[in-house]
């Protein structure tokens, strides 16, 4: 699964983790890898998570975290900041769902606003 995240994904960069860019298969799957490493608080995980499916989870927002810096060769992050991406990318990832979804629809994330804690505009589209 990874090998084929990077190819499918991770070859277009951060750009390509973005909620907006993944394909519908990729954004389910990259949700659930999120609702592993950013869990609610209500949330129980009662199955074992194949490790595979975190580490996706995390490439991706390294990723982004990476070319939102200027893709240095390496990056220094914190735990903190690390766990609030996650809860930041999976609230960016919930959005783009209900995007595809529902008639409720959004101004998606770019590299240059997710993770900033942005104010994100919805509104309501006649579904056609």
């Amino acid at each position: 699964m990874l090998e084929r995240f990077h190819e499918e994904v991770m070859r277009n960069g951060g750009e390509g983790c973005l909620p907006r860019n993944l394909t519908d298969e990729w954004l389910d799957t990259v949700s659930q890898a999120m609702e592993v490493l950013a869990p609610d608080e209500a949330a129980a995980v009662s199955e074992p998570v194949p490790e595979e499916l975190k580490a996706l989870g995390l490439a991706a927002v390294l990723a982004i975290l990476r070319a939102k810096r200027g893709t240095p060769p390496s990056i220094d992050v914190g735990i903190a900041e690390l766990q609030e991406c996650f809860g930041q990318y999976r609230l960016e990832l919930a959005l783009e769902s209900v995007h595809r979804h529902t008639d409720i629809k959004y101004e998606p994330a770019t590299l240059r606003t997710i993770f900033t804690n942005r104010e994100v505009r919805t509104w309501r589209e006649p579904r056609r």
